[in-house]
């Protein structure tokens, strides 16, 4: 059977990708059979990026200045987003509806869960529709300072081959920087935009040119270990 080549799997999983796989022609078997034997198991548990579409997702759970593991975190394209209610994270790496949780007056157990589903709970529910990633764009993705209208110092960066941002065209993603620790802001370029016309897959925006240039060292120093280790 083709679903032999996925070693790793044990048969819980295994009778869940078959009943996924059963429906597809063969063409899209076979993309996901290859997607999937190269994807660590347990990544799984976690669905696919939703920035890039990769399999390899990680929590932040041993991620040093993070250390959540509701914080999900893809190596591929450096996207970082709360695995509970799927907002991206902002600079502090702090999701706002965890706010909403420690306000809330319902009881909780001695973990400070109370018991409801994140996608259930109609206090986070109104906090995800009146908070978009929009506030994101206001502040410099290097330091956080809010960015004046007559300060702004932009940059722009190609993803590396096998990236795909498609689906998040036009559209605001956190990026977590491991080497600098940081978390930080950038546009997805759309298709018809300057920035892509120029050759630009992401843009960012700094308060100043020493910011400017503290981002790009710290961009291309991750892109250094991305490439050591493909």
């Amino acid at each position: 059977m083709e679903e032999d080549r996925l070693n790793g799997f044990d048969e819980e999983m295994m009778e869940e990708v078959r009943k996924f796989l059963e429906p597809l022609d063969e063409e899209e078997r076979g993309r996901l059979l290859e997607a999937l034997e190269n994807a660590d198991p347990e990544a799984l548990l976690f669905g696919e990026c939703p920035c890039c579409g990769g399999l390899n997702i990680t929590d932040c759970s041993r991620v040093e200045g993070i250390e959540n593991p509701t914080v999900g975190f893809c190596p591929d394209c450096g996207f970082i987003w709360c695995l509970e209610c799927g907002s991206l994270m902002p600079g502090d790496a702090r999701c706002g509806h965890w706010r909403i949780c420690e306000e809330c007056p319902e009881e909780k157990d001695e973990f400070g869960d109370c018991g409801v589903e994140t996608y259930e709970c109609g206090r986070i529910q109104a906090y995800l529709d009146e908070n978009g990633s929009e506030a994101l764009l206001g502040s410099c993705a290097w330091c956080g300072k809010e960015v004046g209208d007559s300060e702004v110092f932009g940059m722009g960066v190609r993803t590396r081959e096998g990236v795909s941002l498609e689906n998040m065209e036009g559209g605001v993603i956190s990026m977590f920087l491991s080497l600098s620790g940081k978390v930080i802001p950038s546009t997805v370029t759309a298709k018809d935009s300057e920035a892509r016309a120029d050759g630009y897959d992401l843009t960012f925006m700094t308060c100043s040119l020493e910011c400017g240039l503290a981002l790009k060292a710290a961009l291309e120093r991750e892109t250094r270990i991305i490439d050591r280790s493909a």
